[in-house]
């Protein structure tokens, strides 16, 4: 499962260049990225054309230049569907006046989750702070809690979409969609996991430091080498670490280490969160209006972009409450040096 985010952003932007958009796909992709099929030729401008549905004989009144074999295409691969005599766009394309309404509307939602969670987030953001990593906080909250834990428990729910590549849909599965402009911050997740142990990143295209450096295989001698012996051995990889920050010259990681059971505090206040908005998310928002507004082809699409826009309304809340503050190499990526990136990841153990 993956989750692409992509966009140019301009001072002044157009309601048709796809540059102007953001990119966002929660899919299940083999060979090329839909995207670049979506940028092929003229298909961006005909997907414009039949968001709201065009009879063959409505398109070529437009003066929209197509083939009956793009059609055809576009229609296998997904990306329009027919109904009865018309063609629709089958996936979601807001505008910038679509995006601000949306996003309203998701501000407004996080604001409600917040007063549900607050107990339970002082309560994590305290253990945090004992534990001596306050400075990760704001990543274990977006990487473990709310892009990690609360998408696994939407697809335990049934509330989101099964991705399955299959003939029907031979190339990508999940839901995609595009919406202008571009938050002024994003961040996302990587995570390698090695049996139970799992390494978080949080990476924002903003931040001051990456871990670019390592290899899938470095990532694999951290899991090993604490999994074995709670601390690293493995002298090549220690180095690189040090560089970062990442352990001390004994090899002890200098960042936080999660076990989901109930013996670890910061994992029982996050999962009591997870489970708050999981809920949330199911029980409490209306979707009908939304799948038709913002042609939205299904509520399971629907809680995924609208959840989307809530994971960072959340944050954004947080940050205005000052209960949160982002680590200093997105908050001050011109300012962050190296070792900054402790701030930025954590294990967690099943």
């Amino acid at each position: 499962m993956f989750l692409f985010t992509a966009a140019i952003v301009n001072t002044a932007f157009s309601q048709n260049d796809i540059k102007d958009y953001e990119y966002t796909c929660y899919c299940t992709l083999i060979g090329a990225n839909p995207r670049d099929i979506i940028e092929t030729g003229n298909n961006w401008d005909l997907l414009l054309a039949l968001k709201d549905g065009k009879t063959l004989d409505e398109l070529d009144k437009s003066g929209m230049k197509y083939s009956k074999k793009q059609l055809g295409v576009l229609q296998a691969l997904n990306f329009i569907k027919k109904t009865d005599d018309k063609y629709y766009t089958s996936i979601s394309i807001l505008n910038a006046n679509e995006t601000a309404e949306l996003r309203t509307l998701t501000k407004d939602i996080a604001g409600k989750i917040i007063l549900q969670i607050h107990n339970d987030y002082i309560l994590f953001a305290r253990m945090m702070q004992q534990y001596g990593f306050e400075n990760n906080t704001y990543s274990v909250m977006f990487s473990y809690v709310l892009d990690n834990l609360v998408w696994q428990k939407l697809e335990a729910a049934n509330a989101i979409p099964i991705q399955k590549i299959s003939v029907e849909r031979p190339v990508w599965d999940g839901t995609l969609w595009f919406t202008q402009p571009k938050r002024a911050f994003e961040c996302g997740t990587n995570i390698v996991s090695l049996d139970n142990m799992n390494f978080g990143i949080n990476w924002s295209d903003d931040s001051g430091v990456s871990l670019g450096e390592f290899g899938e295989g470095d990532f694999d001698a951290i899991l090993k080498n604490y999994k074995n012996n709670a601390i690293i051995t493995d002298s090549s990889v220690k180095k690189m670490m040090l560089n970062y920050g990442l352990c001390t010259p004994c090899g002890k990681l200098k960042f936080p280490v999660i076990k989901q059971d109930s013996t670890d505090k910061v994992n029982v206040y996050s999962q009591n969160m997870a489970n708050t908005i999981t809920d949330f998310m199911v029980k409490n928002i209306d979707f009908s209006g939304i799948l038709s507004k913002y042609h939205i082809k299904s509520k399971a699409d629907a809680t995924v972009i609208l959840y989307h826009e809530i994971i960072f309304d959340l944050l954004d809340i947080l940050e205005e409450n000052k209960l949160i503050k982002k680590p200093v190499a997105f908050a001050q990526p011109q300012n962050s040096k190296p070792t900054d990136a402790k701030d930025l990841v954590f294990i967690f153990e099943e």
